[in-house]
């Protein structure tokens, strides 16, 4: 019973801290929430696990995720190869944004998992994750080629369901 309650209220707590970004959004599959407002994308400059920057200005012309995740993360890590298989789709671009993990962690477990398409991101400090107001993980943000937050994800969701491409196919310019 106890642990029903601690359940509702962390919901609750984490509804409050999303309301800024949500209005009155319609919901897809009960985990996608349209973003009523608009609300610009926060910056993102990071560097990628790769090598280079990643940065939303990359894809000027295309809707990208982005994508907060750790890889102690049981939800997150079942949904990276979805992400990554969309990511190579092309029809939408994703950036894999990792919660302050050192990267000796992040290359082996992106290898054992075969990851190697998926732009990873690396967030030491947790500074996107704060500029994203980001409070759970996972957690995704949906930002069309205008570069406005369209669609916020909290928890795991099915990237490849009819309903989440057809929502991400509509951003497309």
């Amino acid at each position: 019973m106890g642990h029903g309650r601690f359940s509702l209220s962390r919901r609750v707590v984490l509804a409050g801290i999303a309301a800024p970004f949500v209005g009155a959004g319609r919901s897809l599959a009960g985990q996608i929430k349209a973003i009523e407002r608009d609300i610009a994308a926060p910056a993102l400059s990071l560097p990628l696990l790769s090598g280079g920057l990643a940065s939303l200005d990359s894809f000027p012309t295309q809707p990208v995720i982005v994508a907060f995740w750790a890889t102690w993360c049981v939800p997150c890590r079942a949904e990276l190869p979805a992400l990554s298989r969309l990511n190579d789709s092309q029809m939408v671009r994703v950036f894999a944004v990792n919660a302050g993990e050192p990267e000796a962690r992040i290359a082996p477990f992106v290898d054992r998992i075969g990851l190697q398409t998926l732009p990873i991101v690396i967030d030491p400090h947790r500074r996107a994750m704060v500029d994203w107001r980001v409070t759970a993980l996972p957690t995704a943000y949906i930002v069309g080629p205008d570069r406005r937050i369209k669609f916020l994800v909290l928890g795991d969701i099915d990237w490849e369901s009819d309903a989440v491409r057809d929502q991400i196919a509509a951003l497309q310019s």
